[in-house]
């Protein structure tokens, strides 16, 4: 028997909880109502919105600027997230809601710390870095106090702020708030994926998964300089090149007026039909890693051809990497052995 008044409310975060909340949507589409809350990511909302799927509401709250050195802005802040706990979850009782990720993302954190007062909150966290994965928890210093002093005046949470690269972390376990697991079928990835042109003259396909530096990460001087040679050389061997930006941060322009496709920004990796790619190339990003170990296609990481701002951050990536992607994620030794590699495609299949 259905009841399309019972109601399942998914948050979705980051460009990663798309393929589970897609997951739900088909397990629930049919005996339930489904509203869906994309938070600070608008690429994703343009995603689903593309889908024109059978929901009760889809949703798109951004996060808005609030500084410690500006402190009229956290006021202002605060007042809006509880105007938006009021008018969207307060009411709410007996509904059954999902998130991915305890990490980065106060906003959600606040709005299902609310909710699981009169609702089942479940936590899938099936990507989230865990303790052990690369990330070190550190004992806190005066600046993160700072922070999670700011964090605890705008949600009334008591964030963890131990693990530098992820801050902050919403402990859930303190709320009315249980884990649970979710696979998520590969027929998802068919039935809602971007399948590409396959006119590429029979030429090798690289599908390159590109972003404007991240200062914080890599070193500006030399990244986009290390970037275009990528594509140039690619180029120079004859190969199609599709490229992919960062939902968020882009893609650099100086790389367009080389490449011969652009996916859609909006586009999430793991939906990208892959019979016509040859090779796929990234950096740091999770995108190769849906690609590293769903299929058979060579998947390298450009770490060791990039500069990094800390020399402990290309093993701390590498790590991640590997334990994501079951070690399937490749490396260039540098940039020779990626010349090696392009020149020599049709001599050498990986």
């Amino acid at each position: 028997m259905t009841n399309k008044h019972e109601r399942v409310v998914i948050f979705c975060q980051a460009p990663s909880d798309i393929p589970f909340f897609l997951a739900l949507y088909e397990k629930f589409k049919a005996s339930k109502t489904i509203v869906v809350y994309v938070i600070n990511v608008y690429n994703n909302y343009k995603f689903l919105e593309s889908l024109n799927l059978d929901l009760g509401g889809l949703f798109f709250i951004p996060y808005e600027y609030a500084s410690l050195s500006k402190p009229w802005t956290l006021f202002k802040e605060r007042k809006r997230i509880s105007s938006l706990n009021a008018k969207h979850f307060l009411s709410l009782k007996d509904a059954t809601v999902y998130f991915c990720s305890c990490f980065e993302d106060w906003l959600t954190a606040y709005f299902v710390s609310s909710l699981a007062k009169n609702n089942n909150v479940y936590y899938l966290g099936n990507y989230d870095f865990i303790e052990g994965d690369y990330s070190e928890r550190k004992s806190l210093n005066f600046r993160r106090f700072l922070l999670k002093s700011v964090y605890l005046f705008l949600t009334g949470i008591n964030f963890k702020v131990e693990i530098v690269e992820k801050i902050p972390e919403f402990p859930y376990q303190k709320f009315r708030i249980e884990k649970a697991d979710l696979k998520v079928d590969n027929s998802i990835f068919v039935k809602y994926g971007l399948k590409l042109s396959d006119s590429f003259n029979n030429k090798p396909v690289a599908l390159f998964f590109v972003t404007p530096c991240q200062g914080n990460i890599f070193c500006e001087e030399s990244y986009d300089i290390n970037q275009l040679k990528v594509i140039k050389f690619l180029k120079s061997c004859g190969w199609c090149i599709i490229v992919k930006g960062h939902p968020r941060l882009g893609i650099p322009e100086n790389i367009l007026s080389l490449v011969d496709l652009e996916i859609p920004q909006h586009i999430p990796a793991e939906f990208i039909q892959n019979d016509n790619i040859s090779i796929c190339l990234g950096i740091v990003t999770t995108a190769i890693v849906s690609f590293a170990k769903g299929t058979n296609i060579p998947t390298y990481s450009l770490i060791n051809l990039f500069e990094f701002v800390e020399s402990s951050l290309p093993d701390q990536f590498k790590d991640y990497l590997a334990g994501y992607s079951d070690n399937k994620v490749k490396y260039f030794s540098d940039f020779e052995q990626f010349n090696e590699v392009i020149v020599n495609y049709d001599q050498k299949k990986d």
